[in-house]
């Protein structure tokens, strides 16, 4: 236990310091950076969007905008008269290449908003004492998600933009938590150790010629029980429950980034390089692999980082 002042941080269960109250001499607990349970909270903030994308992904694919050039793209790649190997890797490799610059963009906002926001002590009050302030941006961040994915078809390449972009803002906010409880160090450890983690696994998931579509269900029925475990800790904060999700969500986001980005890679369409329907599947595949980043970021800081 560690005493500073009037201000006691209290260990949990494990014997980790615990950053969420405080004790004054008269022992009455008062909320210090955000309560225990605005982890769970932010943590179903982009955890199930990442469950919905997954569960819409395919149906989109097969059904939606991509029906039409999806037939002409597989009657393309087996004549070998319309189009080589070479070709294919290379439009493989642009499209890719749109993809992840949208998703270093969309992190650099989310990082940025995240860091200004924990800084401004105004902001830090609002988000301490007022939780529904924090829920209704949570929610607010999953009903974009959700006609982002949902409605992808129908809107045009400027209204994805501007809410792929609207999205990254309000991940910034919600996940400026991270910054008022964890050390700087710990955060650069923590983006450190999960974009190389991203990076290994993202190059396995482009090069493997292993089909991971086999683990599809296996991956999906975790992420289902992954969400469905951080709802049920909302309200009975078990602290070994919480640790178990937390090293079981390592182990899941990991499998998802080789997953999703072969997945991604498969999704390319010949034959409409440049067009407005091409961009739409580059901000879909971009919102995918920038779940995959975030919510493997948020369990690191909670395995390793030390707290202010």
């Amino acid at each position: 236990m560690r005493v500073s002042g009037t201000i006691k941080i209290e260990k949990d269960r494990t014997g980790r310091l615990h950053p969420f109250t405080k004790t004054n001499q008269t022992n009455q607990t008062k909320p210090i950076l955000m309560k225990k349970m605005y982890r769970e909270v932010i943590e179903l903030s982009v955890c199930f969007p990442n469950f919905y994308c997954q569960i819409t992904f395919v149906p989109l694919m097969r059904n939606g905008f991509l029906k039409k050039l999806l037939k002409e793209n597989v009657a393309m790649k087996n004549s070998k008269l319309l189009i080589s190997d070479e070709q294919v890797a290379r439009e493989t490799q642009k499209f890719l290449v749109m993809v992840y610059a949208w998703m270093s963009f969309a992190l650099i906002v989310t990082g940025i908003t995240a860091y200004f926001i924990a800084y401004s002590p105004g902001m830090i009050n609002n988000f301490s004492n007022n939780r529904m302030i924090m829920a209704g941006l949570c929610i607010f961040e999953v009903a974009i998600v959700m006609i982002l994915v949902g409605g992808i078809k129908k809107m045009s390449e400027e209204t994805a933009v501007l809410l792929f972009i609207a999205y990254s803002i309000l991940n910034g906010f919600t996940l400026s938590v991270v910054f008022m409880v964890f050390t700087e160090e710990s955060i650069a450890t923590a983006f450190f150790v999960t974009a190389m983690t991203f990076a290994v696994m993202n190059t396995f998931g482009y090069l493997t010629k292993y089909d991971l579509t086999a683990f599809g269900n296996l991956l999906f029925m975790g992420l289902l029980g992954l969400v469905l475990a951080t709802l049920i800790n909302l309200h009975y904060q078990n602290d070994e429950v919480a640790w178990i999700t937390t090293y079981f969500g390592v182990v899941l986001f990991v499998g998802l980034i080789a997953y999703d980005t072969q997945k991604i890679k498969k999704m390319v369409v010949f034959g409409n390089e440049g067009s407005e329907e091409e961009h739409k599947e580059a901000i879909i595949g971009t919102l995918t692999l920038y779940l995959d980043f975030i919510n493997l970021f948020l369990k690191f800081p909670n395995i390793f980082g030390k707290r202010k």
